[in-house]
């Protein structure tokens, strides 16, 4: 159940956090796996039996490229992770840069774009494309306007991909994770993030990357079939209502 084997699966930002974490799933369960990876992943790539190409998501060109390529080694492409992204965290609206909002959208927004746009072509009907967006993309909170605005406008684009692929059987879903351990939170030495994950997650902590890779394989695989333009929040229940660990953090306070 759930076989992806011989399956040719590309992943973008694949050399680290979540999207290594698919890829070494997606290797393990026998799929062709690519990893395309502004990052040098050629380490994590051999390790995993998988092929790197190195490219900017938030350059079209780059996108197409990569894309053409691992079809043109593999005769197609059956899974799109779109996953590259930059976490951006940081100044308010009004002391935020035009610069720093623009390269958000650059590599968050275009990046997906790009391979909602290349990829179909070298796709057989009814391949899978999953997108990664975020809980942020759902829950504004101070800081995080440009990313999370960015993540809103990947929900978007799944669904409408999701409407105009549906003729071809190409399902293209969404993954919103929540505070997970991925390089960008565990360097961070005050362990911001995971501290929050603590208090305001229900399961009480951050995920591990490998826990969130488990919904890209269902997503995958041809048992959800008939599943399109859906977005699934995998966050340890932190956008399901206050968790007893905020309730008693605020009652504590007074």
């Amino acid at each position: 159940m759930f076989s992806i084997e011989g399956m040719v699966a590309v992943v973008t930002g694949g050399a680290s956090g979540i999207g290594r974490a698919v890829a070494e799933r997606f290797a393990r369960a026998g799929a062709k796996v690519a990893i395309i990876d502004i990052a040098d992943g050629r380490e994590p790539a051999e390790r995993m039996g998988a092929d790197f190409i190195r490219a900017d998501v938030a350059e079209e060109d780059d996108v197409a490229r990569a894309l053409a390529e691992i079809a043109q080694k593999n005769a197609e492409i059956n899974i799109l992770v779109n996953n590259a992204a930059i976490q951006p965290f940081g100044p308010t609206m009004e002391e935020e840069t035009a610069e720093d909002f623009k390269r958000t959208f650059e590599v968050n927004v275009n990046g997906v774009f790009y391979g909602l746009k290349h990829a179909p072509r070298h796709m057989p009907d009814g391949a899978s494309i999953i997108n990664t967006a975020s809980i942020s993309g759902f829950t504004p909170m101070p800081g995080i306007g440009k990313y999370g605005a960015s993540k809103a406008a990947v929900i978007f684009l799944t669904q409408a991909a999701a409407i105009e692929l549906a003729e071809r059987r190409i399902r293209v879903n969404c993954v919103c994770p929540g505070i997970t351990r991925t390089p960008v939170v565990t360097a961070d030495p005050e362990r911001k993030e995971e501290r929050m994950a603590a208090i305001l997650t229900p399961l009480g902590r951050a995920a591990e990357p490998d826990e969130i890779a488990g919904i890209y394989h269902f997503l995958a695989a041809p048992e959800s079939g008939y599943v399109t333009g859906q977005t699934y929040l995998v966050d340890g229940g932190l956008t399901t209502g206050w968790s007893k660990q905020l309730v008693d953090t605020l009652l504590s306070a007074r």
